[in-house]
C-alpha cells in the first residue's frame, strides 16, 4: 500500500484525492452565505466567487467508491425533520 491509500474492508480511498474533490464545495458554500446577505444587487466578485466554485466543484466531480444503496426507510423531507434548525439572527 503506498502512502496515499488506505484500506477499509472493501473500499479504498486516495487520501491525495480528498482536498479537490471538496475545495469547490469550501469555495462555495462562504460565497451562497455571503450572497444571502448581499441584497438586491450583489458586487460582481461575490457572483465571480460563486461561479469558481460552481466550476471547480463540477470540475472536480468525483464518483465516491462503495455501496450506493441506502437502507433507510425516510425520505429526504422525513430523515431532516429532526434535525435542529439554525438561528438566523446568530452570524455565523
Amino acid at each position: 500500500m503506498d502512502l496515499g491509500t488506505s484500506m477499509r474492508d472493501d473500499c479504498v480511498v486516495t487520501i491525495v484525492h480528498l482536498p479537490s474533490a471538496t475545495h469547490g464545495v469550501i469555495r462555495t458554500a462562504p460565497a451562497v452565505r455571503s450572497l444571502s446577505g448581499a441584497g438586491a444587487e450583489p458586487h460582481a466578485l461575490l457572483v465571480d466567487e460563486l461561479a469558481q466554485g460552481l466550476g471547480f466543484w463540477a470540475a472536480r466531480y468525483q464518483t465516491v467508491p462503495g455501496n450506493s444503496q441506502h437502507a433507510g426507510g425516510s425520505d429526504s423531507i422525513a430523515a431532516l425533520r429532526p434535525l435542529p434548525r439554525l438561528d438566523l439572527a446568530i452570524p455565523y
